[in-house]
């Protein structure tokens, strides 16, 4: 199992359990708690969940490729976008201590994608 593919299955599992799951099926006024978003319509948190999900269907295919030795560079791309993406929103709009930790989580994760990304554009350009 490669590095890129360990990052992969814990970001899968973590968002699964932490985001997916709860935006999908916990009631919405458990969310606006939560959140600090209030509606009258649960509609915003339940395609949130639904957009979460799609993501990691997408990462999971990441999986697929990683392991057959081919770089999923698309994967990796849309990882880089959504967790540091994430991450300017949190740190622009945040103030809260734990939602900059979980920016910080986001900046984490896209740093080691921009790093697993590098790294391969790289050792292309060295062989090509």
């Amino acid at each position: 199992m490669t590095a890129l593919t360990l990052l992969i299955i814990i970001k899968i599992v973590v968002t699964i359990i932490a985001v997916s799951i709860p935006f999908l099926f916990v009631p919405h006024h458990k969310l606006e708690k939560l959140s600090g978003f209030e509606t009258n319509n649960p509609l915003i948190f339940r395609l949130y969940g639904i957009a979460i999900t799609s993501l990691l269907l997408g990462y999971g295919s990441g999986i697929i490729s990683a392991e057959q030795g081919i770089f999923p560079t698309g994967i990796v791309v849309m990882g880089i976008l959504s967790n540091c993406g994430a991450a300017f929103v949190i740190f622009l709009y945040e103030t809260t201590f734990l939602n900059r930790v979980l920016g910080g989580i986001f900046l984490s994760i896209g740093l080691v994608l921009s790093a697993a990304f590098v790294k391969q554009v790289w050792w292309i350009t060295t062989v090509i």
